[in-house]
């Protein structure tokens, strides 16, 4: 899957943080999410949570 970064978030790490606290955060305050890995191949990278 191809899902571009929503303006105004970072890439990488901090990007994908900024993302859960926006998102997963204000839906389901209380809600805590572990980033196990992220896996970069060439341009592409991928979250296991």
């Amino acid at each position: 899957m191809n899902h571009p970064v929503p303006v105004g978030m970072g890439s990488g790490p901090q990007g994908v943080i900024s993302f859960c606290n926006d998102v997963f955060t204000s839906g389901h305050p209380g809600i805590i999410l572990t980033i196990h890995e992220q896996v970069l191949e060439g341009y592409m990278v991928t979250t296991g949570t």
